[in-house]
């Protein structure tokens, strides 16, 4: 039932999600700009780099950082950052809340029947 819903209400559930990042964000906007580094960065290293980093040492060493070791550095990164910003409630309300009701919705919803 639950994929099902998922599947079916997709579009409507993108939706919710992106009307309740809007609210979020106007209601809190400078958390939202201190997050804001965070998400640039996630992009840059997973759609740009594809998750590959060569970061160069000073004595001329490259240390290349690619799969689940540049994912957890790149977590305890940002685990640190919005621990010292204090973005962890805003953090919390752009992903906890839109994820518990769109699954709420599509576990209580009987799936709609099309001929």
């Amino acid at each position: 039932r639950v994929l099902t819903n998922l599947l079916t209400f997709r579009a409507n559930y993108a939706q919710f999600i992106l009307v309740w990042w809007g609210l979020v964000i106007l209601r809190y906007p400078f958390r939202a700009f201190l997050l804001l580094p965070v998400a640039v960065t996630w992009f840059h290293i997973i759609v740009v780099r594809r998750r590959v980093l060569n970061v160069t040492l000073g004595d001329g060493k490259v240390l290349t950082l690619m799969g689940s070791q540049l994912l957890t550095m790149l977590s305890m990164t940002t685990f640190v950052y919005v621990a010292l910003s204090g973005c962890l409630q805003l953090l919390l309300l752009l992903t906890a809340v839109p994820v518990l009701s769109v699954l709420v919705h599509a576990a209580v919803r009987t799936p709609s029947l099309q001929s």
